[in-house]
């Protein structure tokens, strides 16, 4: 299941990709609600294939899962857990 969240004011769009943005961590309004064992699974994937991003300080599985937590407040995700994406037109 979908979430499609509609927002009221319109964010700022970034320049150089034209994608609207907060800040550096976005405002997505399509929010995939995700199980736990599912997130555990796609950061396990992230980590074990990303190598090179693995040397960067802050990438952890705590951030990783973090993200995960953040999205799914935002999109009421029944266990808490979502991944987000950026949608103007959604087909169902």
């Amino acid at each position: 299941m979908l979430y499609l969240i509609r927002r009221k004011k319109k964010p700022p769009a970034d320049v150089r990709s034209g994608q609207e943005c907060l800040g550096d961590f976005g405002s997505p309004n399509v929010f995939a609600p995700l199980a736990s064992a599912v997130v555990d699974r796609k950061i396990d994937l992230i980590l074990a294939h990303f190598h090179t991003q693995t040397t960067k300080h802050w990438l952890d599985r705590e951030l990783l899962r973090s993200v995960a937590r953040v999205r799914g407040m935002e999109g009421v995700a029944p266990e808490n857990l979502a991944e987000a994406f950026y949608s103007r037109k959604l087909a169902f």
